[in-house]
């Protein structure tokens, strides 16, 4: 996989080339909270959906994960559309730390 697979995958899933627009509603409605104590993090379908409170008004999506070798992270912040991707050779969640600091910049 690359960075240019992943920004196709954020174009077919905006564009509804893969799944249909009424399944890919349901694929990212926040059903179930991350944890006992969240807030605004819930559980779509294998997305973790990101509301701006307990309203869940969808703020973003993403989806990360690694074999032990690599790394990656994808964000899709759907009302602005800005679609974050990064890839990493280093299965560390350092990756993690580097979009906490990307992601309020890309936002303003």
């Amino acid at each position: 996989m690359s960075i240019q697979d992943m920004y196709k995958w954020y174009r077919a899933m905006k564009e509804h080339k893969l799944i249909t627009e009424h399944m890919s509603s349901k694929l990212l409605t926040p059903y179930e909270k991350c944890g006992p104590m969240s807030v605004t993090c819930f559980q779509g379908y294998a997305w973790v959906v990101l509301a701006r409170d307990q309203s869940k008004d969808l703020v973003a999506i993403n989806h990360n994960g690694g074999n032990g070798i690599l790394f990656g992270d994808f964000w899709w912040y759907t009302k602005e559309d800005i679609f974050i991707g990064m890839l990493s050779n280093h299965h560390k969640h350092s990756a993690i730390e580097v979009l906490k600091k990307i992601r309020p910049l890309v936002r303003k």
